[in-house]
């Protein structure tokens, strides 16, 4: 008996999904600093945004480019916002953005489980087409003001260890902070852009 596509695509996506939300968490909590669980999770993330880019594309031409560019011009913007010292990395800023962060993670999962369950949408639309309310707009906006300014803190942690001579492991910390920030903002650009064009 064969599987159609039309199952097995997106049940597999939900595990990729899963799986990386998982190393995710993992090296986050306990400061992993070996390559081996990092480059899997780049792997993992890298197959799962390569599939859901080219689904969005074939949908929305030129979406992707879209994405990218306003990933990348969100990045430099806050370097350059942070180089200039007019956004610092504060104690309350990094619980404000640590907290937002897991807040939306967490409103991801049980609606990535209500809709497996239950077929319908909520906060998050994982389809490609068809209408979208008010308030996935919201989630999407806020979800990209946090995966921003997560970039203050992960600047301030590479700057951090340089100063204080870590040694050099610590890098694949940083170096995962920073693709971690960019695999989020990327995803919720691309969601939020996939709105504005249905």
């Amino acid at each position: 008996m064969v599987v159609p596509q039309a199952v097995w695509v997106p049940a597999a996506l939900a595990g990729t999904a899963l799986a990386g939300i998982a190393l995710l968490l993992v090296i986050s909590l306990r400061g992993i600093t070996h390559p081996v669980p990092i480059i899997g999770y780049a792997l993992l993330q890298g197959v799962l945004l390569g599939v859901a880019s080219r689904a969005f594309e074939l949908v929305y031409p030129g979406i992707v480019a879209q994405a990218v560019v306003g990933t990348f011009g969100v990045f430099l913007g806050m370097a350059v916002l942070y180089r200039a010292r007019l956004v610092r990395a504060t104690p309350r800023l990094a619980r404000l953005v640590i907290g937002t962060l897991i807040g939306l993670l967490a409103v991801s999962l049980v609606n990535l489980v209500f809709r497996l369950f239950t077929g319908r949408q909520g906060v998050e639309i994982y389809s490609i087409s068809g209408q979208v309310g008010w308030l996935p707009y919201v989630f999407s906006a806020v979800a990209i003001i946090a995966g921003a300014l997560s970039f203050i803190l992960d600047f301030d942690q590479v700057e951090r260890s340089v100063h204080t001579g870590l040694p050099r492991r610590y890098a694949w910390l940083c170096a995962f902070g920073l693709l971690a920030g960019l695999i989020f903002l990327y995803w919720q650009i691309l969601r939020l852009l996939s709105y504005l064009r249905r």
